[in-house]
């Protein structure tokens, strides 16, 4: 696939038709002669759950450059990638593999008011070990559901008697975590090094009236690696 300068991947492109005015490579200039100038990326994009090494060949990725609208303008125009694809095969071990963390007792009357944390906030590390430098990523996803209102925080499991008005609160390499997407941390895995990836879970305050009873929740932590 084709990127543009602002990071876009090219879209409507190929085919008799073809119109990519939705993510432009670029815009013709204002003087009336209807030059331009442009900057690209070609973008591996991985399509199968297998993938083999190879040679990327020009004819496989030509792309013609046009003004639209205009026939014959830029037409004579074209750029094309070739090289090799060489697989590195990479392994990384991660620990733990489970793992419960305990927020703590805290009576009622410490939650006060709306977005009340409760103190000290629980600590822990995901170690991760790889055998090639590696930019790791992690998403974290959660069964539970998340309180909407509240930045990085899982809604608590449903059972008798539970707790109602809070929420656990989750930070991510020192930032409040997002949940169901991939994010990269914020230090690369260096080949044959140990990484500590750390996060910090508290309670809290989701509403103005907080009952006591188990707060509970589950969390999942994905993690891919480029």
């Amino acid at each position: 696939a084709l990127m543009n300068d602002q990071g876009q991947r090219i879209s409507g492109a190929g085919g008799v038709q073809c119109d990519s005015r939705g993510t432009p490579v670029a815009y013709v200039s204002t003087d009336g002669t209807q030059s331009f100038n442009f900057d690209v990326t070609l973008e591996l994009v991985k399509t199968s759950d297998a993938v083999t090494s190879g040679t990327l060949v020009q004819s496989q990725t030509e792309f013609g450059i046009g003004v639209f609208g205009h026939e014959g303008i830029g037409s004579p125009n074209h750029i094309a990638y070739a090289g090799n694809v060489i697989l590195h095969q990479v392994t990384c071990s991660v620990s733990p593999k489970n793992l419960t963390v305990n927020l703590g007792d805290f009576p009622v009357s410490d939650f006060m008011s709306v977005g009340f944390l409760s103190s000290p906030a629980q600590t822990f590390n995901i170690t991760v070990n790889c055998d090639t430098t590696v930019q790791p990523e992690l998403k974290i996803t959660s069964a539970n559901g998340y309180e909407t209102a509240f930045e990085g925080v899982i809604k608590l499991t449903k059972q008798t008697g539970m707790a109602r008005g809070v929420g656990v609160r989750m930070l991510f390499d020192d930032h409040i975590a997002t949940f169901d997407s991939y994010v990269n941390t914020q230090s690369q895995a260096v080949a044959n090094e140990t990484l500590d990836i750390p996060f910090q879970v508290r309670y809290e305050q989701t509403s103005d009236v907080v009952t006591p009873g188990p707060a509970n929740t589950v969390a999942t932590i994905t993690l891919a690696y480029k």
